[in-house]
């Protein structure tokens, strides 16, 4: 499913649609990743560095075979946050990781969405297992990855850029039991 005749599914929960990222949806990226929601990923972030990992984080779906999702509201067609898989250099395994824009927490969407994205890692992807890197201090990022039955691995390596006492790793699946 690599190069650019790479196709990304729609998944649709009960109030969501996970979708192909689009031009438009960097404004919303933008505003999550310039904020002071993004503290935890290095940020606030500028525009051009928001932009950079926009693209880090959708262009995956083309040279891997899995990228990032906008999720959207059904309904209203709001832009909620993203939820997605990537592979960076710097990693040893394949990240699963999500943002939500602010107005959107409390609600379970980010559950939903996150579900949904790993229950199609199951399904139609071969990764051996996902790990989320989640800075020590994002407690809801962490409260989320244990609601959907991952555990903290305190064995497994973090990126090259930091160390462990600047990210956590959530397991999402051990090794061999996808």
């Amino acid at each position: 499913m690599t190069g650019a005749a790479a196709t990304i599914p729609t998944l649709e929960t009960e109030r969501l649609v996970l979708r192909a990222p689009v031009y438009a949806d960097f404004e919303p990226y933008a505003e999550i990743n310039m904020s002071d929601r993004a503290s935890y990923m290095g940020g606030p972030m500028s525009r051009r560095a928001a932009w950079q990992m926009f693209c880090t984080e959708t262009a995956p779906w083309w040279i891997q075979g899995f990228g990032y999702w906008t999720c959207a509201l059904k309904e209203a067609g709001d832009v909620v946050g993203f939820t997605g898989f990537n592979r960076l250099p710097v990693y040893e395994e394949t990240e699963f990781g999500w943002q939500v824009r602010a107005g959107f927490e409390g609600r379970g969407l980010a559950f939903e969405a996150t579900a949904a994205a790993l229950a199609y890692a199951r399904a139609e992807l071969n990764f051996p297992s996902l790990v989320s890197y989640i800075d020590p201090e994002n407690v809801r990022s962490q409260a989320l990855a244990r609601r959907l039955g991952a555990v903290q691995d305190d064995t497994a390596p973090v990126p090259e850029d930091e160390t462990p006492e600047e990210c956590l790793v959530f397991r999402h699946w051990p090794t061999g039991s996808a």
